[in-house]
């Protein structure tokens, strides 16, 4: 997919090789007794030889048909290619008024369905998609032309996996009259076979369907580009963003693995999704096409939400809810769906109506916990999440849930005590580990905290809440450069962290970066207009960018928010003496 690389690993160094061999051979026939030079061998061959201008100009006189050969006409001279061009798609949706592009392939024609990998659709609902397309016969590689509005496709999500990288697309109205789906292998490949792949659209290509092609290196089980384990086929086929999602084909134009990405740790290593985890997929993705049973329709609603789709997801439990209205499993999870849609009151109720069929349903308790936390109801969701434990002790989640609101309570032993109990449930548990953290740095121990996120940070890149609580103790142990870049990482993931970003002005302000500082300052002082350092932060900023009388303006404000601070007080006097 075209677009920020945390999907596909690009850092393979290119090592161009240079070969020259050549040989001209003189050969001098001296006759003796006429005592002449013969002319050599090659110097008649070379008075014989056709000027290049000479064979432009014959060239120029050949049928027009021979004449213009180009390099994509020649390639779908390869059978493989050719096949493949009758089933490979280039998939398009936005993200933030951005174009995402990848790769796809029809592995359904009748139903339809195209395969890619779930980064290049993850966000959206719906893709776009477009077909190759012939020109009189002829490839047309021109995005300008060929990727035009009036030829696409429209294709909803059907499911996508984000441990497997896969997901599933199904279009809105029949193929193209010529498109075929691609058959899957009967086994996996082996290694030192030649595999192919062709992609919509590559970085660093100015083309469409780009080929490529090499040969398999091993079948391995091991962790794929997006960091979740899978059977893998390794391969020395070039793979480039663009490339995700589509087919790896045999010789036949079977399908024996999926693009998924490459290796940063080696050169020429890419790694695909090797037919076995496909195979995997495809059972379970396959049941969610068109889903009438209940257990079908609670499948597909709960990958959905997972893959963070609640609108789909509540489509689809609220059928299953009317074949089966008395599962409280069915209820909580209609409630799960609302909670994401930002409805919290239509969620409790869904959570309180499982709870009276099923009193020791320790998710709907859950559920309870999560909506007074966010109403701020920290005692209730405390209660809430108790009961949860006390319905089904063997569930980290709860204790950790439990634990933080303690932590936001300031009771941090009990918080402390919960997120031990869960790490003895599961001590792989990151989330419990991470929690552990943010309490050591809530009661000022950055060394202790800012070391336990070190440990798990691969689990946690993209938690923004984690950048900013990295960013929060580098601050405060005066790494300020290390702070400025961690927290910029949290408000790339959430733009709207506002904690996030006071922190980065307290950061910039040691640094003397004023300018950079001020548009932070800005967002922090206009969500907490009555927070005092925030807004004395704020006018510190403005002083230092020369708004002198707007920036002693806001730190007089800041001394009305708390006239018992001295340092607020202290840097008021000081900015009307010497401004």
């Amino acid at each position: 997919m075209q677009r920020a690389p945390h999907h596909i690993r690009t850092n393979i160094a290119m090592h161009p090789f240079f070969r020259s061999a050549g040989c001209v051979l003189l050969i001098s026939v001296f006759s003796c007794d006429a005592g002449l030079i013969d002319v050599p061998v090659w110097a008649e061959q070379q008075a014989k030889k056709t000027t290049l201008a000479e064979k432009l100009q014959k060239r120029r006189e050949l049928p027009s048909t021979s004449a213009q050969a180009t390099p994509e006409t020649q390639a779908i001279g390869n059978p493989t290619y050719k096949r493949m061009l009758q089933s490979v798609v280039l998939i398009e949706h936005m993200v933030d008024d951005a174009s995402c592009r990848g790769t796809g392939w029809i592995v359904d024609a009748d139903d339809r369905l195209i395969v890619t990998n779930h980064h290049v659709i993850e966000g959206a609902e719906n893709c776009q998609i477009y077909f190759p397309e012939f020109i009189d016969g002829r490839l047309n590689t021109d995005p300008a032309t060929s990727l035009a509005p009036s030829r696409a496709f429209n294709a909803r999500v059907v499911d996508s996996d984000q441990t497997l990288d896969l997901a599933l697309l199904q279009l809105d109205r029949p193929l193209p009259k010529d498109a075929l789906a691609l058959e899957l292998a009967d086994k996996s490949a082996t290694p030192g076979q030649r595999v192919h792949s062709l992609a919509g659209s590559t970085i660093g290509s100015q083309s469409l369907w780009i080929y490529s092609t090499g040969h398999v290196r091993q079948i391995v089980r091991g962790m794929m580009a997006n960091d979740y384990e899978a059977v893998l086929l390794e391969s020395d086929m070039a793979t480039n963003q663009g490339n995700s999602g589509g087919p790896v084909c045999d010789d036949d134009g079977k399908v024996v693995a999926v693009v998924e990405g490459h290796s940063t740790d080696a050169r020429l290593v890419s790694i695909y999704i090797d037919l076995q985890s496909l195979v995997e997929y495809l059972d379970l993705a396959l049941r969610c096409v068109d889903p009438k049973t209940v257990e079908d329709l609670k499948l597909a609603a709960q990958r959905h939400l997972t893959e963070g789709r609640p609108t789909i997801a509540l489509s689809l439990v609220t059928r299953a809810t009317k074949l089966d209205a008395e599962s409280p499993e069915l209820l909580t999870l209609r409630a799960w769906c609302r909670f994401e849609l930002d409805d919290p009151t239509s969620a409790e109720a869904d959570f309180l109506e499982a709870i009276k069929i099923d009193r020791n349903f320790a998710t709907a308790h859950d559920g309870l916990g999560h909506v007074a936390w966010q109403r701020g109801e920290l005692k209730d969701a405390k209660k809430h999440f108790t009961n949860a434990i006390r319905n089904d002790a063997t569930d980290p989640e709860y204790l950790v849930s439990r634990g933080n609101v303690n932590r936001h309570l300031e009771q941090y032993a009990d918080a402390q005590r919960d997120f031990d109990a869960a790490l003895k449930i599961d001590p792989e548990y990151t989330d419990a580990k991470c929690s552990t953290a943010y309490a050591q740095i809530d009661q000022g121990d950055f060394e202790l905290g800012l070391a336990t996120l070190e440990s798990i940070i691969e689990s946690h890149a993209q938690d923004t809440d984690f950048f900013y609580y990295a960013g929060l103790a580098l601050n405060n142990l005066g790494r300020h450069d290390e702070a400025v870049d961690t927290l910029q990482a949290a408000i790339t993931l959430d733009a709207e962290n506002v904690d996030a970003h006071d922190v980065l002005t307290q950061s910039l302000l040691e640094m003397k970066r004023f300018a950079d500082a001020l548009p932070s300052a800005s967002i922090a002082r206009n969500a907490y207009p009555d927070d005092a350092r925030v807004t004395f932060r704020y006018g510190l900023a403005l002083v230092g960018t020369g708004n002198i009388d707007e920036g002693i303006a806001a730190v007089k404000r800041a001394t009305q928010l708390d006239p018992q601070d001295e340092e607020i007080a202290d840097a008021l006097r000081y900015l009307r003496q010497n401004t």
